[in-house]
């Protein structure tokens, strides 16, 4: 036994949820695998998890049988409940539960007794607090209930209505994580984050291009703030014009591709997105929509200095955002343009910009826009060595853009 043996060794028992026998199974491997090769096979834990002692009761000899006999037990609503509840790869709500996986041999009325069924028998584990229940398979019986589900016609039609309801789900909450979202709000989209996940892969089949846009339109915030950004990319292939989805899913998804562009450094993908977005709404009774695609348009050039072509957007979002959104958008544009005044050597006007700003996200409970409010207030000239600048963070330290010279290089810790 090592240290890193035994943090191995802690995780496969913790993947394993901590399961006398699987975990004797598991550790009936040590003959002939290493830790981190027996926790690589745990992704296939019935077909590793099959090395039993000879003398044990046939039911104890490996994983898989040890769950056939306990889901032959099963009531009929039980066994098809388990199943089907195979389609979450992660916790779930009774809420989703009920929406999801009703259907003929199982009525939406009986769903919360097979639950408690398969609670009561450890098939299903309940992770409650004082406001919110959660259920979640054993990872090794979820594997089980994938393979059983194979078996039947009823995964597509599972998969397609989990993604329909995450996509409720999230559109449900997609206003307030754009005005300020609270714990409260936040928390239950975490619990939720492995659905998501699923739904996203889903709608990358090129059959499925609305539920995509709309996945990522909602949730473009809260992967902003949980780093998910990457396993998104493949759904832009529906911001093609050709495939005709309706209007206002098309212009949402380059209205979120182009705020994901801007933070991820994609920035001249975000102009073209914003910019794109802004050209279809001219005219438009949206003009909340306009002030987020103004306001991204604006923020990206910001980023590659072009304030000549920033200004003009970033002026327009600011009063369109104020007048029609109850989000944080007009105290980004405002951010974004006390950026550019700065760089331009207007004090002034940059200090209003941002004082501005500093309302508008108070207002909105936004504590983390906030401190990018006093961050903009606390830039004056002189203030890091150069003359008429833009500072903002980044990964890499503070950068600094100097108007003399309208280039971008580290400045600062």
């Amino acid at each position: 036994m090592t240290p890193d043996g035994a943090r191995g060794i802690a995780e496969i028992c913790r993947r394993l949820d901590g399961i006398p026998l699987a975990i004797e199974l598991a550790a009936a491997r040590v003959r002939v695998l290493s830790i981190d090769q027996i926790s690589e096979r745990l992704k296939d834990a019935l077909q590793l998890l099959s090395g039993g002692s000879r003398t044990a009761v046939a039911r104890h000899r490996t994983l898989r049988s040890t769950i056939e006999w306990n889901v032959g037990l099963l009531a009929d609503d039980e066994r098809v409940l388990l199943r089907r509840l195979a389609v979450f790869p992660g916790t779930f709500s009774l809420e989703a539960a009920e929406a999801v996986v009703f259907s003929d041999g199982l009525a939406a009325a009986a769903i919360l007794d097979a639950l408690s069924g398969l609670v009561d028998k450890s098939l299903l584990v309940l992770d409650a607090n004082e406001t919110d229940a959660g259920y979640r398979l054993l990872e090794t019986v979820r594997q089980f209930a994938v393979e059983r589900l194979a078996e039947t016609s009823e995964r597509g039609w599972l998969e397609r209505r989990h993604a329909e309801h995450f996509v409720s789900v999230a559109e449900r909450a997609a206003p307030s994580i754009y005005g300020g979202a609270t714990a409260r709000l936040l928390n239950p989209l975490i619990a939720d984050n492995a659905n998501f996940r699923a739904a996203v892969e889903w709608a990358q089949a090129p059959e499925r291009p609305e539920i995509g846009l709309r996945l990522v339109w909602a949730l473009h915030l809260f992967w902003w703030g949980r780093g998910s950004f990457d396993e998104v990319h493949p759904l832009k292939a529906a911001l093609d014009p050709s495939i005709g989805l309706p209007l206002e899913v098309r212009i949402r998804g380059l209205v979120a591709f182009a705020q994901m562009g801007c933070w991820q450094g994609r920035i001249e993908e975000a102009i073209r997105y914003a910019e794109e977005a802004v050209a279809l709404l001219e005219g438009s009774d949206d003009l909340e929509l306009l002030a987020m695609a103004q306001t991204m348009a604006g923020a990206a050039r910001t980023i590659v200095g072009d304030l000549d072509g920033a200004i003009p957007h970033l002026d327009r979002a600011v009063p369109l955002g104020e007048a029609h959104s109850t989000t944080i958008i007009a105290g980004i544009a405002r951010h974004f343009q006390g950026i550019c005044l700065v760089a331009r050597g207007d004090l002034e006007g940059a200090r209003a910009a941002h004082d501005g700003q500093f309302v508008i996200l108070r207002s909105r409970g936004y504590p983390e826009g906030v401190t990018h409010a006093l961050s903009g207030q606390g830039v004056k000239t002189g203030s890091t060595g150069c003359s008429s600048t833009a500072v903002w963070p980044t990964r890499t330290g503070w950068w600094i853009r100097a108007a003399s010279t309208k280039r971008l290089r580290p400045c600062g810790p």
